[in-house]
């Protein structure tokens, strides 16, 4: 038995509520993968920018069709969808240190392998955390309440350390969210696993992007001390 599936049997959900979320987080695993390689590929300056863009483009345009559609799409242009946007995802983000050389690269690689080893731990705590608590409806609404409140307060910001750190908290109180929204779905019956797997990709790159700004801002402030 996995992990995932013992932390959700400790809360008793349903057959169909374990297999829906275990096929959630193998989804979501998939996307991570092909979001890593076509990282790494674009990193190299292999994927052109603007190939980048217009798969942005495309993949705006059918969010925007299943928004309005809803149903009548169906799962299978909706998993085409989601590996899209993680291949995307990746290649921009990979695409951002392909103009990198040297001393500059080699600092930019420990930020990013830092900040996926971070990342992973702080998601995977943050899922136990999600799947272990019993009062679902009120960590649920508790958590959107204070993402929204913060979201507010960081627009007054500038760009500071603790607009970053507030970003950080936003992205994990988001994790929180969306997972106790996906579980309250399969337990009344509604299934939607690339829906699922893209709202909880997008949160695991809000939260690597603002570790990933964080260590740079500790890298940069070290830099100037040493100075």
């Amino acid at each position: 038995m996995s992990t995932v599936e013992q932390l959700i049997n400790l809360n008793d959900l349903s057959p169909k509520a374990q297999k829906h979320v275990s096929h959630v987080y193998s989804i979501l695993s998939g996307g991570v993968i092909i979001s890593v390689l076509s990282g790494y590929i674009s990193s190299f300056g292999l994927i052109p920018a603007g190939l980048i863009y217009f798969g942005f483009m495309l993949n705006m345009i059918f969010e925007l069709a299943i928004f309005f559609m809803g149903k009548r799409i169906n799962q299978t242009y909706r998993m085409y969808s989601f590996y899209a946007i993680t291949f995307l995802i990746g290649a921009a983000i990979g695409g951002g240190f392909s103009t990198l050389t040297g001393k500059a690269l080699i600092e930019a690689k420990s930020i990013i392998l830092s900040s996926a080893i971070i990342t992973a731990s702080l998601f995977s705590a943050i899922t136990v955390f999600s799947f272990l608590t019993a009062k679902r409806a009120v960590i649920l609404l508790g958590s959107l309440l204070v993402s929204l409140v913060l979201s507010v307060i960081s627009i007054f910001m500038y760009n500071s350390p603790t607009k970053i750190i507030l970003g950080l908290i936003i992205g994990c109180l988001y994790v929180v969210t969306d997972t106790q929204l996906m579980i309250q779905k399969a337990e009344n019956g509604v299934f939607e696993p690339y829906t699922d797997a893209r709202q909880l990709f997008y949160d695991l790159v809000k939260i690597f992007v603002e570790i990933m700004k964080l260590l740079n801002e500790n890298n940069k402030k070290k830099k100037k001390d040493d100075n």
